[in-house]
């Protein structure tokens, strides 16, 4: 069963996604850190090892890293965290990951009250998973 409140790592350069983010997940009652940088994430987290979050949504396409770039620097402190990356861009190709890692991809634009519900389901498969 899904632990509640979960703790979210959302990353994406978009302000308006942020606040948005931040209105949906917490109103659900869940804690969310956000952050429109990946560096500063790098920066901020990285002596953590990330080992507060329950799951992380992460946007594909950002300046500085892209998301599955991000994604694999936050691996290397903190192995299988669920992830959920977005993105406003068509992909040709599926997604993969290298790891057995929990993820989904959803495309922009989404209804958040989806998006909270597919966090809540990824990180309890995360969970579950040894």
């Amino acid at each position: 069963m899904t632990k509640s409140p979960l703790s979210v790592l959302f990353v994406d350069d978009e302000a308006v996604i942020l606040q948005a983010a931040e209105t949906f997940f917490s109103s659900a009652g869940h804690k969310i850190i956000t952050y429109s940088s990946p560096q500063a994430l790098i920066d901020e987290q990285s002596s953590s090892g990330f080992a507060e979050f329950d799951c992380a949504v992460i946007d594909i396409e950002m300046p500085e890293l892209s998301g599955t770039e991000l994604y694999q620097k936050i691996a290397e402190k903190r192995d299988r965290l669920p992830v959920i990356f977005i993105s406003g861009y068509n992909f040709t190709e599926p997604l993969t990951m290298t790891t057995d890692t929990p993820y989904k991809f959803i495309p922009k634009p989404f209804q958040f009250s989806d998006l909270v519900k597919e966090v809540q389901i990824i990180a309890e498969s995360g969970s579950e998973v040894s």
